[in-house]
C-alpha cells in the first residue's frame, strides 16, 4: 500500500513542479518578462562614424552601367556608352547624418549622387558594399547601384 501511494504523488509532484517555477507573484498580476533572445549586429549595420560618407567615392549602378566617382570637388562620371570619363564640377556637397547629396554640372548638364550609409548589395555580382547610391543624370529617372570610400578596394564576389 505504501509503494502504491508513492507511485500516485509522483505524478501529481510532477504537475506541479512546472507551476512551482512560475516563481513567487510580485504583485503586477502578469507573467515575469521573458527575456528577448540577444540578436547579433552584423558589422556593416553597426554605428559608423558620423563622417563616415565623407571623402572621395565611389558608386557603382548596373543596367544602366555607369561609375560616379566623387574626388575633391569633381565628379568624374564614366560608362559602357562613353569613349571617355566626363568631369563635372560639384556645385553643391549636403551632408546630413546618414546621407549625402551631390549635385555637379558641366556644359552638358546635371548630374546628382545621393550615397546613404546603408549596406548593399550588388544586383549582379552579390558583391557587399558598405552604402546605397542612387544617380540622376540630367534630370532623368534615378537608378540604383551600390557605393564605397574611394580608399576601399572593389568588394569581390562572396563564395
Amino acid at each position: 500500500m505504501r509503494v502504491l501511494r508513492v507511485r500516485m504523488r509522483l505524478p501529481i509532484l510532477c504537475l506541479l513542479l512546472p507551476l512551482a517555477a512560475c516563481g513567487a507573484d510580485d504583485g503586477s498580476g502578469g507573467s515575469p518578462p521573458v527575456p528577448e533572445a540577444a540578436t547579433p549586429t552584423p558589422a556593416s549595420v553597426q554605428e559608423r562614424p558620423a563622417d563616415a560618407l565623407a571623402g572621395d567615392l565611389v558608386a557603382s549602378i548596373n543596367e544602366p552601367f555607369w561609375q560616379a566617382r566623387v574626388e575633391a570637388r569633381a565628379l568624374q562620371l564614366g560608362g559602357v556608352d562613353q569613349e571617355s570619363p566626363r568631369w563635372l564640377d560639384i556645385v553643391e556637397d549636403v551632408r546630413q547624418a546618414r546621407l549625402r547629396r551631390i549635385l555637379a554640372r558641366d556644359a552638358i548638364g546635371e548630374v546628382e549622387l545621393r550615397v546613404e550609409d546603408l549596406p548593399c548589395e550588388d544586383s549582379m555580382s552579390g558583391a557587399r558594399f558598405p552604402f546605397s547610391a542612387l544617380l540622376s543624370i540630367a534630370d532623368g529617372d534615378a537608378v540604383a547601384g551600390c557605393a564605397r570610400p574611394a580608399s576601399m578596394p572593389q568588394p569581390r564576389e562572396p563564395g
